[in-house]
């Protein structure tokens, strides 16, 4: 790569961080594996795109020297299957054919957590089907533990804090919170429940070894009083040895 290529592809980078358009080779773009949305109806996108051009650019981010998506994987998507196919596409009246107009993000020194929740916050304006709504609030639930853990939590109640950063409404994640902690409640029940009956069993397994301890103690003082011949004894001595072994397979 010359110089002048270096040159340019800095200024973009440049540029694209001042939160200016810039256009990018579609394979020079790879997607993320945190994505949380769904990627569906990419032939209807695509023909969209086809017929009316792309509205909005891409959000990347640089990591390890790539351009990794941050936000809009369908249209990322869409455009893949357009050049596939041989067709051009427009951004804005200008014809963009095999390249991509995207804006970059600061995504350096954010672990996973805060990665996907930035992420959330990108897509707060998607219409988003059950499934996806949950999942966003799962995750960011378990983001703001996070914060509340490192003492960083928001002031607010979390719910309100989950509805500002997903977009999803109050009453929805209310709604979705109390089924999720009656089905956890219920899980809860049915494991103490199950091991309730698994201590019973264990209980009155050894109620009876104990009885069966008992009848050979009785038998065993009579060894002190009475004569028995030797094979009797043999016979007590692994009677109680079969007692043991037993007794040790249900406490151990």
């Amino acid at each position: 790569m010359s110089i002048l290529n270096d040159m340019v592809m800095e200024t973009d980078l440049e540029l694209g961080k001042k939160g200016r358009v810039i256009y990018l080779d579609i394979d020079a773009i790879i997607p993320n594996e945190l994505n949380m949305f769904t990627t569906e109806d990419i032939e209807l996108l695509a023909e969209n795109i086809k017929e009316e051009g792309l509205l909005q650019p891409l959000i990347v981010y640089k990591e390890n020297g790539k351009n990794k998506l941050h936000t809009g994987h369908r249209r990322f998507m869409a455009l893949n299957n357009l050049v596939e196919k041989g067709i051009n596409y427009s951004y804005f009246g200008k014809d963009i054919t095999g390249k991509a107009p995207v804006i970059y993000t600061y995504n350096n020194d954010k672990d996973e957590i805060e990665l996907k929740v930035s992420m959330i916050r990108s897509n707060s304006y998607r219409q988003l089907n059950n499934e996806e709504k949950n999942n966003l609030i799962n995750t960011t639930l378990e983001y703001v533990n996070y914060l509340e853990e490192n003492g960083k939590k928001p002031k607010g109640r979390t719910r309100e804090i989950v509805a500002e950063i997903t977009g999803i409404s109050l009453n929805y994640i209310q709604t979705y919170l109390t089924e999720k902690n009656k089905v956890n409640n219920l899980v809860l029940e049915k494991e103490e429940s199950k091991s309730l009956e698994q201590d019973k069993s264990t209980e009155t397994k050894l109620k009876k070894f104990v009885k069966k301890l008992d009848k050979l103690s009785e038998e065993a003082l009579k060894i002190e009083f009475e004569e028995v011949s030797f094979e009797e004894h043999e016979l007590l001595k692994d009677a109680i040895e079969d007692l043991k072994n037993s007794l040790d397979k249900i406490i151990y």
